[in-house]
């Protein structure tokens, strides 16, 4: 009986400690220090090329850039948790 009590607290309190170590998604940073008018290439795939943009606003887990192209500026929108991966350029530091 005594064992089984023992057993059962210490089970109770392994629980206890893994359930309040755990980060939730909601506390994690995925946006690894990303501000408003930084230069970057964002890209989908890992070995692919990537697409240059100037972050205009991060909100959550999305990254809104503002992307030159055809003579005019336009807004786009990224899903951070979809981007494999993200270069800054050398020339920003």
């Amino acid at each position: 009986m005594r064992v089984l009590l023992s057993t059962a607290v210490l089970l109770a309190l392994g629980l206890l400690a893994l359930s309040t170590s755990r980060t939730s998604a909601q506390g994690q940073n995925i946006q690894a220090g990303i501000t408003s008018g930084e230069k970057l290439s964002l890209s989908f795939d890992p070995a692919g090329g990537g697409h240059f943009c100037t972050v205009i606003e991060v909100r959550g887990d999305f990254l809104g850039c503002r992307v030159e192209g055809q003579g005019r500026a336009q807004e786009e929108w990224y899903n951070l948790r979809f981007v494999a991966r993200i270069n800054r350029p050398s020339t920003q530091r």
